[in-house]
């Protein structure tokens, strides 16, 4: 357990922004509000603006993403010389404010964007400033109001910073990690399955502040993360509020039935690694491709295929057909899990669930497609299989939707071989490449 710990704590100083680039970002946002102040000097109707940086560089919990484009976000709180705070009549419009803003960073040949709630400089370098544009009555302490492309809207992105120090104040770097690991985990995900998850940055924060109050901090952190996780599902699924500091706005119950659905799934998901992760006695090689599952390469690279001893082969049987060795030719697999869409398995990394269903196709030139069978041998491995009676290890036909795909269906821990062999004339003239199924 501490060696995954270790592995964690490694990890977690590997993608938090370093001090190097954290001076970089800053260094391009000092450049561009001095632009700004310069730009608010020669009009009329403004004082120069105050700016504060909010978002995850505020907070300390930015990542290294793993596309490599990071993110400022810096408020842009206008000064209007006349203004009756009370009266929004008297406010320039969010129209009027972005189309400021946006000529005032556009010095210099820089590629600005009217976003619907900032206005965006996008850097050659792989990163971008967000401005989002407000206005406070700062004598009176008021709330923020943001200028957006439906009007301005309630918002103080400093409350929201205060509110995670607060709870950074009695967690300690604990809060940070968690709330690093489950962006880094979302990241990750997002990359390796090319989709998107609708959870914010902001509302990971809130869900790790608040969860954090019901659990016992440990010494481990994929065990606090398991933990953690947990009471993350327990929320979700009790669908309570997910309220944000000082407009008291509720998050999650905003969240569509089908968004709040992919959001649980996606938890669940890591739920299952975590709680893999912190059994006893786990293997390195299983340890090692679940770190991987959860976080990717950058933690640890898995190279064995193989995550379980097969223990002992005798129930495979050898070929019952003279071997000519004529052709080669490759297999390859995808799975689903339930109705999901099916995807490409990485067996050299993939530990797969309980009744995900695979398919195997045999990539065979056309020829000896049209002119040979493809038999497939299924050869289970370990305790859970041998207990059920299910080792296999013969030979049996395609049963997709073309003779050259054979399916089937997770059913018992262990590392499974999967190969495929072309047969003509009762000679075999080729088999394929063998496929480890690893099933957690």
């Amino acid at each position: 357990m501490n060696k995954t710990h270790n592995l964690m704590v490694e990890y977690y100083k590997k993608i938090k922004l370093s001090e190097s680039k954290k001076n970089d970002l800053r260094n391009s946002r000092n450049i561009i509000r001095e632009n700004i102040k310069k730009y608010f000097k020669d009009l009329d109707e403004y004082n120069i603006p105050k700016f504060y940086i909010q978002g995850s560089m505020a907070m300390g919990t930015t990542i290294k993403p793993l596309n490599d484009e990071f993110d400022i976000d810096d408020g842009v709180y206008l000064d209007c010389k006349d203004i009756d705070y009370d009266n929004m009549d008297s406010w320039p419009t969010p129209e009027k404010a972005h189309k400021i803003l946006k000529d005032a960073c556009s010095a210099y040949n820089r590629t600005v964007i009217d976003k619907k709630n900032c206005i965006r400089v996008v850097y050659a370098n792989n990163y971008h400033i967000d401005f989002p544009i407000y206005i406070k009555n700062f004598q009176k302490d008021g709330i923020p109001y943001l200028a957006t492309k439906d009007g301005w809207i309630k918002s103080d992105p400093l409350k929201n910073t205060q509110f995670y120090l607060e709870h950074k104040k009695k967690y300690g770097e604990v809060l940070t990690k968690m709330i690093v690991y489950l962006k880094a985990i979302k990241d990750n995900y997002c990359h390796k399955n090319e989709t998107k998850i609708p959870l914010s940055g902001f509302e990971i924060t809130l869900f790790c502040c608040n969860a954090l109050e019901n659990i016992q901090l440990n010494q481990y952190d994929q065990t606090t993360l398991d933990e953690l996780l947990v009471k993350i599902i327990n929320k979700m699924e009790n669908n309570e509020p997910l309220l944000k500091p000082t407009t008291n706005e509720d998050l999650w119950s905003e969240k569509d039935y089908s968004d709040k659905e992919k959001v649980i799934e996606f938890i669940k998901k890591q739920q299952e690694i975590t709680k893999e992760l912190n059994k006893d006695g786990i293997q390195e090689n299983i340890r090692n491709s679940l770190l991987n599952e959860l976080f990717g390469d950058r933690i640890c690279i898995v190279k064995n295929k193989q995550l379980f001893e097969h223990g002992s082969l005798d129930h495979r049987q050898k070929l019952p057909w003279e071997f000519t060795n004529k052709i080669q030719f490759e297999i390859k697999a995808k799975y689903s899990n339930n109705k999901n869409a099916s995807k490409r398995y990485d067996y050299k990394q993939e530990l797969l669930n309980k009744c995900a269903q695979l398919f195997f196709k045999a990539h065979i030139n056309e020829q000896c497609a049209n002119n040979c069978e493809i038999k497939w041998q299924i050869t289970n491995t370990g305790k859970s299989a041998a207990d059920s009676k299910c080792l296999r290890g013969g030979y049996v036909d395609s049963n997709g939707s073309s003779k050259l795909i054979r399916t089937e269906t997770t059913a018992y821990r262990g590392s499974h071989i999967v190969q495929a062999f072309a047969v003509q004339d009762e000679k075999c003239i080729g088999k394929s490449n063998e496929i480890i199924v690893n099933i957690r």
